[in-house]
């Protein structure tokens, strides 16, 4: 491993971006799910509706939204890619860690038990 300050590296961009996809991800999603629920309230002819889509638990979702803009914003504070490219740097675990925390909150948002 080299300075940082002489090289960025490439996991770190690579992490960033995987954060940066999973948080887009979750906004489509919840999107979505609020699109087919207002579509289902217009067809709904009966008044009933058989199947409830699965909701995302709210705090968790933000949570991992919130990691992955910060994955991001630490990526651009960390990195020059003005100067050459190494595989790790020191900023890598960091990088790891929050991927890893997006990802787990990323699980317990959309983990709902059926009832």
């Amino acid at each position: 491993m080299r300075d940082s300050n002489t090289s960025w590296a490439l996991l770190n961009l690579i992490l960033c971006a995987t954060g940066a996809i999973l948080a887009a991800i979750a906004v489509n999603y919840v999107a979505w799910q609020k699109q087919r629920e207002e579509d289902s309230a217009k067809c709904d002819l009966g008044g009933k509706s058989k199947t409830k889509p699965r909701q995302p638990k709210i705090a968790w979702l933000a949570a991992a939204l919130i990691l992955g803009a910060a994955g991001v914003i630490v990526f651009l504070l960390t990195e020059d890619m003005r100067v050459g490219m190494i595989a790790a740097d020191s900023w890598t675990v960091v990088n790891a860690v929050i991927l890893a925390a997006e990802l787990l909150s990323f699980v317990a948002a959309f983990n709902c038990k059926e009832e």
